[in-house]
């Protein structure tokens, strides 16, 4: 007699783990800027986690991309140190790209500082002046 043995299932896609990166990005970079990169990574995914628990696919992503981005902005400071010349992009600029893919992955230093909370006592106050405005 042959025992069936049942099939686990899984609900929800299967998680995927995140692919490294080309080896033509981080073979570009220097031991400094790796150690940079991989600080940055490591921060802000800690910060990430602390805000908002378990760390996202999404997020990942946009954590990896500012980081690459901290990495542009610093190569241009360099630049910019050593020519003695000012370089302005406007919104090209790696400081604007890193805000914006932070702001993504909901990391700007505002977010971290000051958790999400309710506060009942500033919404209720609102809904009484609304009430009291009719």
């Amino acid at each position: 007699m042959t025992s069936i043995t049942p099939i686990e299932k899984r609900r929800g896609r299967p998680r995927a783990q995140m692919p490294a990166l080309p080896d033509e990005i981080l073979s570009g970079m220097s031991a400094l800027e790796k150690e940079h990169f991989e600080y940055f990574l490591y921060a802000y995914e800690q910060a990430y986690e602390r805000r908002y628990g378990r760390l996202t696919p999404t997020a990942r992503i946009n954590i990896t991309q500012a980081g690459l981005d901290y990495i542009h902005l610093l190569r241009l400071q360099g630049e910019q140190f050593q020519s003695r010349k000012l370089v302005s992009q406007a919104r090209q600029h790696p400081g604007v790209q890193l805000r914006a893919w932070l702001a993504a992955a909901g990391l700007q230093e505002r977010d971290i500082e000051q958790p999400k909370q309710t506060d009942e006592a500033a919404d209720t106050r609102e809904a009484l002046l609304k009430l009291a405005a009719r």
